[in-house]
C-alpha cells in the first residue's frame, strides 16, 4: 500500500492498463484456439448437413481482427475506472478494503448553470437518423433494385430492435431483482429479504451495466444462431429444388 502511494499518476495509469492486459492477453489466447476448434467441429457439422466442405482454419484476416479487438477492448474498458481514479484522491481509488458503492446520492442542480442536454441530442439525432432510413433510404433500394442495401438496413433495423429491447428490459429490472430473491431467499426471514434488497437498490446502478452487457451479448449470440439456422435451411431448400 505504502508503495503504491508513492506513484505518479502516469505510473497509475500504466498500472490499470497492464491490469486491464492481464485479463486481455489470456482470454485472446484462449478465444483463438477455442474459435479454431469449433470452427473444425462447425465445418464437419455443415458438410455433413449440406455436403459442402469448408476450410476450417481461421483466416489472417480474422486473426487480425481478434488481436485489433484484444487490444481496443480492454484500452476502451480502463476508460471509467481510469476517471474514476481521478476524480478521487490516490487514497480512495486503491483502498479496496472499502465498498466504493453509495447508498444514496444527492445531486443539486441551478436552473442558471443548465446547459445544452446531450442525452436529448443524442436521441435526437438517433431517431432523425432512423427516420430518415425508414422513409427514404429503403424506398431508395426498392426503387433502384439494390437488393445488398435493402438486406443491410433491414439487418440495422433488427439489430436497432435488439438493442431498444434490451434498453425496454431495464424497466424490469427490479421487478426481476424482487422474483430472483424471493424464489432463492424464500426460507430466510423477511430482515434477510429486506437487507438483500437494500443492497440491490445501492449496486443498482452497476448492477444495470452488467444487465445490459449481459441481455446484449445474449441478444447478438440467438441473432446469429438463427440467421445461422436460416442460411442453412436456405442451402438444404436450394439443393433439395436443384435435385428435383
Amino acid at each position: 500500500m505504502m508503495l503504491i502511494l508513492t506513484l505518479t499518476l502516469i505510473a497509475l495509469l500504466q498500472l490499470l492498463l497492464i491490469q486491464a492486459f492481464t485479463y486481455a492477453v489470456p482470454a485472446w489466447f484462449v478465444g483463438i484456439v477455442l474459435a479454431e476448434i469449433l470452427s473444425f467441429l462447425a465445418s464437419i457439422y455443415f458438410k455433413y448437413l449440406t455436403g459442402i466442405p469448408l476450410s476450417a482454419n481461421l483466416t489472417l484476416k480474422g486473426i487480425i481482427y481478434a488481436t485489433i479487438l484484444g487490444i481496443v477492448i480492454p484500452i476502451i474498458s480502463s476508460i471509467l475506472p481510469i476517471r474514476q481514479a481521478l476524480t478521487k484522491n490516490l487514497h480512495d481509488s486503491i483502498d479496496v478494503r472499502r465498498s466504493k458503492t453509495k447508498a444514496v446520492e444527492m445531486k443539486v442542480e441551478r436552473s442558471e448553470d443548465g446547459g445544452v442536454s446531450w442525452t436529448l441530442i443524442s436521441v435526437g439525432l438517433c431517431l432523425t437518423i432512423f427516420g430518415f432510413s425508414i422513409y427514404y433510404v429503403i424506398p431508395l433500394s426498392l426503387l433502384s433494385e439494390k437488393l445488398t442495401l435493402l438486406l443491410n438496413m433491414f439487418f440495422l433495423l433488427l439489430i436497432m430492435m435488439l438493442l431498444g429491447l434490451v434498453m425496454l428490459s431495464l424497466n424490469l429490472q427490479f421487478l426481476i431483482e424482487r422474483f430472483v430473491v424471493a424464489i432463492c431467499l424464500w426460507w430466510e426471514k423477511s430482515a434477510i429479504t429486506n437487507v438483500v434488497l437494500k443492497n440491490l437498490v445501492a449496486h443498482r446502478k452497476r448492477n444495470r451495466q452488467t444487465t445490459m452487457m449481459y441481455a446484449i451479448s445474449l441478444g447478438f449470440i440467438i441473432f446469429i444462431y438463427v440467421s445461422y439456422d436460416v442460411q442453412i435451411k436456405s442451402i438444404l431448400y436450394q439443393n433439395q429444388q436443384q435435385s428435383g
